[in-house]
């Protein structure tokens, strides 16, 4: 008991404590989250509409027995081989790189209807310099570009997100037909340098071999008589028989390796296989505006509780900060 007779007051519990809160500061609590969350629907109502297009293919390997790599350790030369690091997941990093990308850039889309569509215009990417905005729009570019792998299947999906159906569908197909190109520009290229190698080296094997068969030719015309009544003509001979059939092989195989790299250097079979292709789509991807103004409304709230509960310690230090009379 108290000197006046009355009971002490208890101290609030925290669930006291914040309904107290709420009770005084729910204007502002009100206020903050309705108004962060209509600002965040109104936003995503006014923005571009976003129009997905989603495609899928699958990397084709190269034919096994690449001769060149086998050839080259006959003779302790390491040929890296490309097909081990042409993997799903290769050709979907490759799809979004920057390499491809710039390409993409460089060059209008074909929408199907005039005019050609650029992606900086699109994108509304405006710099004065032209390489500042090339870069510019290869960034934004990047971020609108997705790929993914199917670890069960290796199926690679593409999926493009600009605010344009016809050119998102345009810009897909040209991802892919560019992927494509480079690919078979590469294969070229080391099928070129495969054919220069094989070339050489059977220049190389050619003469070899003909100077072991020679000097098996000369053995038999001094050894007229024949091998079977000395030992060790017998054995010589042999010798001379198993280099000769052991060159014949090697430079069979590098006939074979310089042949193979000829066709493919003038191959022209595509690299992919478009499993599903682009298409245009019936509606634009969804802007989720229940999910933004909910999410918004919560930080607004959030927001409002921070500067209710700031608002007394900028009182007191104005009140303190002011000049007395």
């Amino acid at each position: 008991m108290t000197r006046d007779g009355l009971e002490p007051t208890p101290p609030l519990d925290g669930v006291s404590s914040a309904v107290m809160f709420v009770r005084q500061h729910w204007r502002i609590l009100l206020a903050g989250g309705l108004g962060t969350g209509v600002l965040v629907v109104l936003v995503g109502l006014f923005a571009h509409r976003q129009w997905s297009v989603e495609s899928r293919f699958l990397a084709q390997s190269r034919r096994g027995g690449n001769n060149l790599s086998q050839l080259a350790a006959q003779f302790g030369v390491t040929a890296p081989s490309a097909d081990g690091q042409q993997t799903p997941q290769f050709f979907a990093d490759l799809v979004v790189s920057r390499e491809i990308l710039r390409r993409v850039v460089r060059a209008p889309l074909d929408t199907g209807a005039p005019p050609t569509a650029w992606i900086a215009s699109l994108l509304a990417v405006v710099q004065p310099d032209s390489a500042r905005a090339e870069e510019e729009t290869v960034r934004q570019l990047g971020s609108r570009v997705e790929s993914e792998v199917s670890p069960k299947t290796g199926v690679v999906t593409l999926r493009v997100r600009i605010p344009s159906a016809a050119a998102a569908t345009a810009l897909n197909a040209r991802l892919l037909a560019l992927l494509d190109e480079f690919n078979r520009d590469t294969r070229r290229t080391q099928s070129t340098a495969e054919r220069q190698f094989t070339e050489v080296r059977q220049a190389q094997l050619r003469e070899e071999l003909r100077r072991t068969e020679d000097s098996i030719q000369r053995f038999l015309e001094v050894n007229r008589s024949g091998t079977t009544s000395s030992p060790e003509l017998k054995f010589i001979y042999d010798r001379l028989q198993r280099s000769v059939q052991l060159k014949q092989q090697v430079y069979g195989n590098m006939a074979q390796a310089f042949e193979q790299a000829r066709i493919d250097e003038v191959r022209d079979t595509p690299v992919i296989t478009v499993i599903e292709a682009p298409h245009r789509p019936a509606r634009p991807q969804s802007r989720q505006l229940a999910v933004k103004g909910i999410l918004g409304t919560v930080i607004g709230m959030v927001l409002a509780v921070v500067w209710s509960l700031l608002r007394p310690a900028f009182r007191v230090r104005l009140s303190t900060s002011e000049p007395r009379a």
